[in-house]
């Protein structure tokens, strides 16, 4: 396991079935696996439950455990991908796609992040006057208190993002922190049960959270946690 993760947003071409999109993308996962510092794998289908932000708009997420500089991992991603040695379908330039490099900013869990079955995700970017590390430090406390309130959350990790790709640029001004939890039971049930923590005073929200830009996911995995061979 790692502590730092790279996430792959995508949508299937409007003529191409799941069916037929997870099979490919099944197998794919092992020619991104060849990249050196991709450890492992998993996949996920997801639906948006709160704002419409991206992420919210794309249907599928591959999550990429890491580990080492991530420079250096991307680029040699891209030499990957240039190479001729992945077999990428006709319709693959039809695939939407979003990515992001997370990097780790601490849980009271331990480093090493865990590919849950079922993960929420929950990003999000600071109200303008609020620097980062500001925000975050006050997202370390929230997390945590999320957790405790709330038997349906086992555990937390929270990530600095950092665009990937295809096209960084575009995501410059998009989520900047992401929270990701793993739940136990239905996200509407948890989520419910949270707003009740806050609306009887159990937890606690500054002045400026109604000025958090959010967007979260529910995820549910495909397939099993798959790793690097050899």
């Amino acid at each position: 396991m790692s502590e730092n993760i790279h996430l792959v947003f995508s949508t299937p071409p409007a003529e191409i079935g799941d069916e037929q999109y997870n099979q490919w993308y099944d197998a794919h996962l092992g020619e991104i696996l060849v990249v050196p510092g991709f450890s492992a794998a998993r996949r996920y289908g997801l639906q948006p439950v709160n704002g419409t932000a991206t992420p919210t708009e794309f249907r599928f997420l591959s999550m990429y455990e890491i580990e080492g500089d991530i420079p250096e991992i991307m680029e040699a991603l891209r030499k990957e991908g240039t190479s001729g040695n992945m077999q990428l379908p006709e319709w693959f330039r039809g695939i939407s796609f979003a990515s992001w490099n997370c990097v780790q900013l601490g849980n009271s869990h331990g480093k090493d992040v865990v590919m849950p079955d079922h993960p929420y995700l929950v990003f999000s970017t600071p109200p303008p006057e609020l620097s980062f590390d500001d925000y975050s430090e006050w997202y370390g406390v929230h997390l945590e208190e999320n957790v405790a309130n709330s038997p349906l959350l086992r555990r937390g990790w929270r990530f600095r993002l950092e665009p990937a790709g295809p096209s960084p640029d575009a995501y410059r001004d998009g989520p900047a922190h992401l929270a990701m939890y793993e739940l136990e039971g239905d996200v509407e049930d948890m989520r419910s049960g949270l707003h009740k923590k806050i609306e009887a005073g159990g937890i606690v929200l500054p002045d400026w959270f109604a000025g958090i830009r959010f967007a979260s996911l529910d995820a549910k995995a495909l397939g099993g946690r798959v790793a690097k061979q050899g």
